[in-house]
């Protein structure tokens, strides 16, 4: 639970935060994922948000990627090409892009 946490001595691999001492927008997604794992659902909103879709991906991703595969199917590939299209259009990415600055910033916030 996140009250017997102690952020300030957590262990990092982040290079960004061994760098310079900040949080990337990423940092807290796998305490977010084990928390999502161990049932503590706020816990993991609060380590970071972006924990609910690595864990959806993680789902997702790998019986698609291996259906592709035994069926000699590309829909994974396709599917990520047209979504990669998508991405490049503004009205898509400047949202996603205030997105992750919002939980950067979120993540700096809980530094302090």
């Amino acid at each position: 639970m996140l009250w017997q946490h102690n952020l300030s001595k957590e262990i990092t691999l982040c290079p960004i935060k061994l760098t310079t001492g900040y949080p990337c927008p990423a940092c807290g997604t796998s305490r977010s994922v084990f928390e999502i794992i161990n049932g503590h659902f706020y816990d993991a909103l609060y380590y970071n948000p972006l924990g609910y879709l690595a864990i959806v991906l993680s789902i997702v991703i790998p019986p698609w990627v291996i259906y592709d595969l035994w069926y000699k199917k590309s829909s994974f590939y396709n599917f990520y090409i047209r979504i990669e299209a998508h991405l490049k259009k503004k009205v898509i990415y400047i949202p996603l892009i205030l997105l992750i600055l919002t939980n950067w910033i979120w993540n700096l916030l809980k530094q302090m």
